[in-house]
């Protein structure tokens, strides 16, 4: 009779995690289908090459939002309101030093992105990608500090709240690239640059949003709010599960950055299609992680109200 129990509040907890992937995702997808269409060809190749060298480096610190996510809903099921809210303030200060880490990895990388013409990418690829990682990469670093704040409430079963702002993220992505890409309402003409520069914005108002969300609704707040302090013991929980994930979704991640790099040397073409192609496979499969990112909280939520059956 447990499982079956189980099973509406794990799709009532799954739905609005794979709707909130495949919004978030999607910001990617309009972003490429922008680009390709309003600039071109090589902007899309550019762009493509750009996200991949970010991704590269940035995703394996989501590993420490997922992290964040099974702790605040052990936590929440043991009824640890400070060991809920330390987590997800540990969590958001390693996904922010950890998104700075990206933005100065992929700034260095950038410096050497003349060698990759050596690997035969297209000279016109690589210069025009760099202005637009720059801006992406800082975009990811607002993610990677936003995406602990969208586990704390996944973990206490709120994900409708953070649905919300991304809501209201996604639109502004779509506004913001039309203004800046296109010099529309009496902005410059920015072109690819202004596609990365609408991606920072947009993340910094989810970023800011999401806290805003987390400080009304006291989940990021305690009485000791202003002698808040790194707990070593719950820091090295935090760090035990969330490195282990961020490595394996590196080395998934290399495959696929590997992928673009071999498909580069066919040429700006092949690289654009790959990109819009791993664009869609991708919002494809937020619907199976989503689901199982649902269930590890669900399973937190048991383990934390010492609740094995």
């Amino acid at each position: 009779m447990k499982p079956k129990s189980e099973l509406p509040a794990t799709l009532a907890l799954a739905t609005p995690m794979v709707i909130g992937q495949m919004v978030g995702m999607s910001m990617g997808l309009v972003d490429a289908a922008m680009v390709g269409r309003g600039i071109g060809t090589d902007a899309l190749a550019a762009l493509g090459l750009g996200v991949n060298l970010t991704f590269l480096v940035a995703l394996a610190g989501f590993g420490f939002a997922s992290a964040v996510s099974i702790l605040v809903a052990r936590a929440a099921g043991a009824k640890d309101m400070y060991g809920a809210q330390t987590f997800t303030r540990l969590g958001c200060f390693a996904g922010f030093g950890y998104g700075i880490t990206a933005v100065l990895a992929v700034t260095a990388i950038l410096h050497l992105a003349p060698s990759l013409r050596y690997y035969g990418q297209a000279p016109e690829v690589v210069g025009n990608g760099a202005e637009y990682t720059v801006y992406y990469a800082l975009a990811m670093a607002a993610m990677l500090t936003a995406a602990p704040m969208r586990a704390a409430f996944e973990g206490r079963s709120r994900a409708w709240l953070p649905l919300i702002i991304l809501g209201f993220a996604v639109p502004l992505n779509i506004l913001l690239n039309w203004i800046l890409i296109f010099g529309k309402l009496g902005a410059p003409e920015m072109g690819l640059e202004g596609a990365g520069l609408a991606s920072l914005l947009a993340n910094l108002f989810a970023m800011v949003g999401l806290y805003w969300l987390l400080a009304k609704g006291r989940l990021i707040t305690t009485k000791a709010r202003h002698h808040f302090h790194f707990n070593r013991q719950k820091l090295w929980q935090l760090l035990k599960i969330g490195v282990p994930i961020s490595l394996q979704i590196f080395f998934e991640a290399a495959t696929f950055i590997v992928a673009a790099l071999l498909i580069g040397l066919l040429g700006p073409i092949p690289l654009a299609a790959h990109h819009i192609a791993l664009q869609v496979s991708a919002l494809c499969f937020m619907l199976p992680m989503g689901i199982s990112f649902a269930v590890a909280i669900r399973v937190g939520h048991a383990m934390g109200a010492d609740d094995y059956l």
